[in-house]
């Protein structure tokens, strides 16, 4: 297999969207180009939304939640069209296969295995459905019964990015349906592939309309996603810049949002690491998907004795890799995904070089290749850390080696970002990396401590030097009175609220509700899983068997309130 093969993209209907459980034509005729990153010809086209298809996406999503049967099934119920969908993304290995590498540049090696992770991970929140406490006692403030109630939060736009669409699909997706959330899964014009694959698999196993809706649409349209007032929650993993954007407008009208942003992570070396190891692990990974992952270990921090030593190994072992057609079992890396980000990449390195760094290796395009978006693995040295290309990302093969006077100067080096995604610490003595985060003033960024063999992103190994310590950096829990009250709430039904990031959780909006009124916002956004928890301090329910269903606006609901709500 080459990227010579002529190969059509396997999916079905892509003139067309998936919205309210049919395959619906679009409002207008603009299409989509999706080229092939390693051969710059057309691989397929889809439909391009407009606002009208948006706004129908969102209706199907709105009356499907609102009163569709969705909501009202039991959370076993709903796992079983979870592992039913897993099972038929299952089957579409080939197809992603061949998908997945043309769109964003991935090895075909790697790729053809994402359809088993997309089955696994939908089998894995399906399996949530027997363990999670959705619904628990609670004790109240005043009275004798509290039920805390962890419900779906409603419609969902889910926004994906084009680097590895099928597996953020899943994590978004999956989470959300076992709550019993619709969802508009919002595909990126670069990588619109694997959204249609999840439409057919949710047509395949019958799942009830409006529940899944896919579109495809640019930035422009796919703001309207975000505005709309009928979509109570967005989820987002994409650029640093898009995500400040969607923040903003979510703010505006107090609606949730889970955001997955960009990265400039950390390799701190400490002396006693064998350089080459190190070197090694690095370009390894750097590898993957080109380098356009948001928590790759770009910012290599080692000792100024040692930057020279390091600058050779990563130099020598990065300009080995072999750059081409990413269905070759030779390649070690394929192409980036377009020709705007390989825009985007040389002209970081352009940058790099006038800003007086040294250019180890690489920095231009591979001779040997004459098409596709390729470029070839990059390493500068000596970079200052406040320079452009230590602290934007860049979303590519390059490295930057900054030197570091001692570990104390090493840990500042590596939190001075505005991002905290990822980081790792280098060394043979795990007690060592456990203190080297403790020396800087503030919560470490998501560190993990690695020993010589197991790869720096790896939080488990079977090497008994290997630990992992995660945090997010920035980031303390504190606690928020709700916004209906000007008391606190009581310790057990207080809300963790992340003042760093203040996407970790987030207060619900009041919503009027027919048959259940008003509801009041003390509650917590549980960001996976497309929940929020409502705590009812209420009187005695003269009636045992009063209880919350699932669902939204059903009798089931209101006889609980009229129970609960009579006096003792």
């Amino acid at each position: 297999m080459s990227l010579a093969d002529d190969v059509k993209a396997p999916i079905r209907h892509a003139d067309r969207f998936f919205i309210g459980g049919q395959w619906v034509q679009p409002s207008s005729d603009a299409m989509i180009k999706v080229t092939d990153s390693g051969t710059e010809e057309l691989f397929f086209s889809v439909a391009e939304a407009q606002a009208a298809d948006i706004s129908r996406a969102v209706e199907a999503a709105r009356e499907a939640f609102d009163d569709g049967p969705w909501t009202q099934l039991t959370h076993a119920e709903r796992a079983g069209y979870l592992r039913a969908i897993g099972a038929e993304l299952g089957k579409r290995g080939e197809d992603i296969g061949q998908i997945w590498p043309r769109q964003s540049g991935v090895l075909h090696a790697i790729a053809q295995f994402g359809a088993l992770g997309a089955q696994m991970t939908f089998d894995a929140f399906a399996g949530l459905a027997a363990t999670f406490p959705f619904e628990e006692p609670a004790k109240p403030e005043s009275g004798e019964f509290g039920l805390l109630v962890r419900e779906p939060v409603g419609v969902v736009g889910a926004i994906i990015p084009w680097n590895a669409p099928v597996a953020l699909i899943s994590n978004k997706v999956a989470p959300a349906l076992l709550a019993g959330c619709t969802v508009i899964l919002k595909s990126s014009p670069e990588a619109p592939g694997e959204g249609y694959l999840l439409a057919e698999a949710a047509e395949a196993v019958g799942l009830p309309p409006g529940v899944i809706n896919v579109v495809t649409a640019d930035r422009e349209v796919s703001e309207l996603l975000v505005r709309d007032p009928r979509v109570d929650k967005i989820t987002f993993t994409g650029s640093t810049a898009a995500g400040r954007r969607i923040a903003s407008i979510c703010g505006e009208r107090i609606a949730r949002c889970t955001l997955e942003l960009g990265g400039k992570s950390a390799a701190v070396i400490l002396d006693d690491m064998d350089i080459q190891t190190a070197a090694n692990t690095l370009s390894q990974s750097e590898c993957f998907l080109s380098g356009q992952v948001c928590s790759s270990l770009t910012r290599i921090v080692v000792p100024r004795s040692r930057h020279d030593e390091l600058l050779e190994a990563l130099a020598g072992t990065f300009s080995q890799v072999r750059v081409g057609d990413p269905f070759d079992a030779q390649t070690q890396m394929g192409p980036l995904a377009a020709q705007r980000q390989r825009d985007r990449v040389e002209g970081y390195i352009a940058k790099g070089i006038a800003d007086g760094a040294t250019l180890a290796t690489g920095g231009g395009r591979p001779k040997h290749l004459e098409r596709g978006w390729f470029v070839e693995p990059t390493v500068f040295g000596n970079v200052d850390n406040s320079s452009v290309i230590a602290q934007e990302e860049i979303f590519g093969p390059v490295l930057s080696v900054i030197p570091a006077q001692d570990e104390q100067d090493a840990v500042r080096i590596a939190n001075d970002t505005i991002y905290g995604l990822n980081a790792s610490v280098f060394t043979n003595d795990v007690d060592r990396a456990a203190r080297s985060p403790g020396s800087c003033g503030q919560a470490p960024s998501a560190t993990t401590r690695s020993a010589p063999t197991s790869a720096s992103r790896s939080a488990a190994s079977s090497s008994p030097a290997s630990a992992a310590k995660v945090s997010t950096k920035g980031c303390r829990t504190s606690w928020r009175p709700s916004s209906s009250s000007s008391r606190a709430a009581p310790p057990a039904t207080r809300t963790p609220f992340c003042k760093g990031c203040r996407t970790a959780a987030s207060w619900p909006r009041h919503r009027g509700r027919p048959g259940g009124g008003a509801r009041t916002a003390r509650g917590q956004q549980l960001v996976s899983a497309g929940l929020w928890l409502s705590s009812r301090a209420r009187a005695v329910v003269n009636s045992a068997s009063a209880r919350v269903a699932s669902g939204r606006n059903t009798a089931a609901r209101r006889q609980f309130w009229k129970a609960s709500l009579t006096p003792k």
